[in-house]
C-alpha cells in the first residue's frame, strides 16, 4: 500500500510483470481493516498473500504502525512485510527492525523489488 497513486501503479506493474497478482490499497488503516476482515471471514491470509509491500509515510496509519499492528495480531503475524519507502538513513533502518518488518527497500528499484518478491515466494514454497 502507498498513498501515492504513481507509486501504487509502479509497484503493481512491477509485481504483475513477474507474474504476481496484486491487491492495491491506499494506506495502512485501509490495509489493516482489509486483512482483519479477511481473517474474520475465515481466510488464512498467508495462503492468500505472499507478502505485504508498504510505504512508511502514509496518512491515517503509517507503515511502522501497520507493521506493529500486524505483528501484534496472531492471525496476521506470519505475513512477510517489506517496507518500501523514499526514507533512508540509520534511524529508519533501525525502526524497520524494531517494528518487525522483514525487509526495507528504498523506492523505486523495480529489479530489486522483483528479486525480493521472487525469493520470498520461493522460500515460502520450500517451507
Amino acid at each position: 500500500m502507498d498513498d501515492s497513486s504513481v507509486a501504487r501503479k509502479q509497484i503493481k506493474r512491477c509485481m504483475e510483470d513477474v507474474g504476481f497478482a496484486t491487491t492495491v490499497l491506499c494506506d495502512g488503516k485501509e490495509a489493516l481493516t482489509y486483512l482483519q476482515n479477511l481473517v474474520a471471514d475465515g481466510v488464512d491470509v498467508t495462503d492468500h498473500f505472499s507478502m505485504i509491500i508498504s510505504d512508511i509515510e502514509m496518512p491515517e496509519m503509517d507503515g511502522y504502525t501497520l507493521t506493529t499492528a500486524i505483528r501484534n495480531d496472531s492471525r496476521l503475524q506470519d505475513l512477510f512485510i517489506l517496507l518500501h519507502t523514499s526514507l533512508s538513513g540509520v534511524f529508519n533502518e533501525a525502526m524497520v527492525k524494531k517494528v518487525g518488518a522483514d525487509g526495507f527497500l528504498a523506492k523505486f528499484q523495480p529489479d530489486e523489488l522483483a528479486r525480493i518478491a521472487i525469493e520470498t515466494v520461493a522460500a515460502t514454497e520450500e517451507a
